[in-house]
């Protein structure tokens, strides 16, 4: 025996049981190789042997020689005996003859339907639904005598009539997990079925809402929020949750739960202990998550948090093999994705499994990828009509010119003059200046030397698709004959006098000007030049009363 189990290698044999005492126990399998009927809840958790097939999910053990006939809701598995195999049947005892056989022996049916009714709380435990209230009542149909119900791993149970008595009356002031098995007159087993029964629970709210199986929790832009669970009614209880090991914490305050947001924290399991027995809960939380990585990786964190990209950073994600993984209920089956409103996209989820994969580049061609975006676009998931922001692709960003000059502003026809400018965000925007075929498209950050005749504005201007053009304009003056003469110096020659290069430091002095005046002045300066002219002086003068 190894964990509690002991795995069979034969299912046509004897298994001799020695207990620790020394006790020893004769169990007898099916001899001539007669299927095993077992049935479960949704396939789920522990099966109890029963007579043949009536309503519910069951799983026939079978001789590998049968061959199975009518609807196969899931394929066939390998069983440790290698001469058998195991098959899953799911009837609701309306149609009988749809759940099929084998050729070469039929499976046994019955038409014994057990049904316990009363008021359920929903909760995800595979030991029975959860009664609270007053006790359960059993229903049954025709060939049941007998019923027994006892308590798993406790009380033993009581056999009773079901003509003569009910379950209420047998569990007493019982609460806990229990069983219940219907007999015929002979007292041979004809079904079961499990139980759980908490009297004073009236319901189970999450985050205030009825706990049900149609719950949906969707996190919002900042992520999912501590998820409250409380269970109302039960007042005098004591609520002991577990949680898995990697979840961060959670907080019991009277009876209620708060569970920390982290994916771990998703499955809590609450012992309440009443005054006559205790009941484990057990809560799936519906709450939803992701994760964007390459496809083929395997170790990953989950998310509940949008990543913001930009248009490009999403192209390249899509080129280099990235999906989105999602997380999500197992009831959710599908999943719609899109950009904002349009969720035009749909992926299917596993049977089983919660993983899905959806690739970016499925998205690469949408015009929130493939155009500029003046404002942020999300792509979102859509489940059971609950929205929720996975990526949030960032609005492009605004060109601007952050300078543009001309140096020197002021100049001589024909003579050359630099405009020099600088720009933002212009990556995919069109330079230009004056709209100038001769121009052309320039750089975002440069410079660009003209000689203009006359005076002229030019305008530089960022032109990009969609946007309205950012433009800003800079004038270069064109001095007259009388202001383009007063900026130089005259200078001795043989035969008079002749325009120089510039006046000479000494003159600028003796007209009270500094280096750093004549040049905001635009009066050029000759450094070579030691010679100090009276007439030079007063050019200067006149040119400073000017400006």
């Amino acid at each position: 025996m190894a964990t509690g189990e002991h795995a069979l290698s034969s299912f046509c044999s004897n298994v001799t049981v020695v207990f620790a005492s020394g006790e020893r126990k004769e169990i007898t399998l099916e001899d001539k190789g007669e299927p095993l009927v077992f049935k479960l809840k949704n396939w789920k958790g522990d099966g109890r042997k029963v007579k043949g097939i009536g309503v519910g999910h069951y799983i026939v053990i079978a001789p590998r020689a049968y061959k199975r006939t009518g609807r196969v809701p899931v394929e066939q598995e390998a069983c440790t005996d290698p001469n058998f195999t195991a098959h899953y049947f799911l009837s609701d005892g309306k149609s009988p003859h749809e759940i099929g056989g084998f050729r070469e022996r039929d499976v046994p049916s019955t038409q014994s339907v057990i049904e316990l009714t009363g008021k359920i709380a929903f909760d995800d435990s595979e030991h029975g639904d959860l009664f609270v209230g007053d006790a359960p009542s059993l229903m049954h149909s025709n060939g049941i005598v007998w019923a027994r119900v006892g308590e798993e791993g406790g009380w033993r149970g009581e056999s009773f009539k079901t003509n003569k008595r009910d379950v209420g009356t047998v569990l007493g002031s019982r609460q806990g997990r229990f069983f219940v098995r219907v007999y015929d007159a002979d007292m041979e087993l004809l079904d079961s079925d499990q139980f759980r029964y908490l009297r004073d629970l009236e319901e189970i709210l999450v985050n205030g809402k009825p706990y049900s199986e149609d719950l949906l929790l969707v996190p919002t832009t900042a992520g999912h929020l501590p998820t409250e669970v409380r269970f109302i009614g039960v007042d005098g209880a004591n609520v002991h949750p577990v949680l898995s090991p990697e979840a961060k914490r959670t907080n019991v305050r009277g009876t209620s739960v708060l569970a920390d947001p982290h994916p771990d924290a998703d499955r809590i399991s609450c012992k309440i202990e009443a005054d006559t027995g205790s009941v484990d809960v057990v809560l799936a939380l519906p709450r939803v998550w992701w994760h964007i990585a390459q496809e083929d990786m395997d170790a990953f964190e989950w998310s509940d948090v949008p990543t913001v990209m930009t248009r490009q950073e999403f192209c390249n994600r899509g080129y280099d093999g990235v999906a989105m993984r999602l997380r999500a209920p197992r009831r959710i089956k599908s999943v719609r994705v899109g950009f904002d409103d349009q969720h035009d996209r749909s992926y299917p989820l596993k049977l089983g499994e919660i993983n899905g994969l959806i690739p970016l580049l499925d998205f690469v061609n949408y015009p929130q990828i493939d155009q500029r975006l003046s404002e942020d676009a999300s792509l979102d998931i859509e489940c059971d009509g609950v929205t929720a922001t996975v990526i949030r692709i960032a609005a492009d960003p605004i060109p601007a010119i952050t300078s543009f000059v001309c140096e020197p502003a002021k100049t001589v026809a024909g003579e050359p003059t630099t405009l020099r400018w600088e720009a933002r965000n212009a990556s995919e925007a069109r330079v230009v200046i004056n709209r100038s075929p001769q121009v052309g498209t320039l750089e975002s950050n440069g410079s660009l030397e003209v000689r203009p005749l006359k005076t002229t504005t030019y305008t530089l201007a960022l032109i990009v698709p969609g946007v309205p053009d950012v433009t800003k304009a800079v004038t270069a003056t064109v001095l007259s004959l009388v202001e383009t003469e007063s900026r130089y110096a005259r200078v001795k020659c043989l035969g008079g006098w002749r325009r120089g290069k510039g006046f000479s430091r000494r003159e600028l002095e003796a007209a009270g000007l500094t280096t750093a005046d004549a040049n905001r002045r635009s009066i050029f300066i000759d450094g070579r030049r030691r010679s100090m002219h009276r007439e030079n002086v007063e050019t200067i003068g006149r040119r400073s009363v000017n400006g």
